[in-house]
């Protein structure tokens, strides 16, 4: 059973001791919501976890493994998305998810289609280019690639945003 660690994590942004002593345990199956304040430290949280960013003591944890020593199985469980969207601005939505798609599995253009309908993207914009989309739309196109990554543990920096 998958299960992501942290602990003792103490990370400094600067001069600003950002985490301090910080320690969980999040089961597979289960979400973790941050409900910190503005600049408390949410998005180096998530960064550290995706491995951006290092921190200058304690531990991160997959399945038991510190994620420095398993860096390829841990980076293989996770999916990331953050403030960048990531998306290929010249290319449709489809072309989006068959490109990421490709890089771990094939995909039909109806599984393609239906993740983009399951995360909510009108049919009328599969093939406009990404950066003819709204930003509502982009982030739904980001959603469905996600969902089609098909990672054990998702690690969204405001999501709802």
């Amino acid at each position: 059973m998958p299960e992501l660690e942290v602990a003792n994590l103490h990370l400094w942004r600067g001069e600003r001791h950002v985490l301090r002593r910080l320690s969980f345990t999040l089961p597979e199956g289960r979400a973790l919501q941050l409900l910190w304040p503005n600049g408390a430290g949410k998005t180096s949280l998530l960064r550290t976890l995706a491995g951006f960013l290092h921190p200058e003591e304690g531990e991160v944890r997959w399945n038991g493994q510190s994620v420095s020593k398993t860096r390829d199985e841990w980076h293989r469980d996770l999916a990331w998305l953050g403030h960048d969207l990531a998306l290929k601005a010249d290319l449709t939505p489809v072309e989006n998810l068959a490109f990421v798609l490709g890089l771990r599995r094939a995909a039909t253009r109806e599984q393609i289609e239906a993740q983009l309908a399951a995360a909510g993207l009108p049919v009328h914009c599969y093939e406009l280019t990404v950066r003819r989309l709204s930003a509502g739309q982009q982030r739904r196109v980001a959603l469905a690639r996600l969902v089609a990554w098909d990672a054990r543990l998702w690690l969204l920096d405001e999501p709802a945003a």
